[in-house]
């Protein structure tokens, strides 16, 4: 299980996949809103979504930012990341 947190109050879930898989998804999801904005997009609105849309498509479901867990408190193996941005 992975978390990976998108801008400043979520982070991303899935229940199996691993942080290779987040990477390798979020790259994905990525281009694929890069490239469905467009130049209309002037604050980055339409990409967000698709990105966001694309993530769930995938497996993903965003959460509440929680502080890092630990083995114990009823996430054990959870693992929070960031996103790279």
């Amino acid at each position: 299980m992975l978390g990976a947190s998108l801008g400043c109050a979520q982070v991303w879930v899935h229940p199996f996949k691993g942080q290779q898989e987040w990477y390798a998804d979020y790259s994905s999801c990525e281009a694929q809103a890069g490239q469905a904005s467009g130049a209309n997009d002037q604050y980055g609105i339409i990409r967000a979504r698709v990105r966001e849309n694309c993530l769930r498509g995938k497996g993903w479901v965003p959460e509440k930012k929680r502080e890092k867990q630990t083995a114990g408190l009823g996430d054990a193996g959870r693992k929070w990341v960031r996103d790279g941005n």
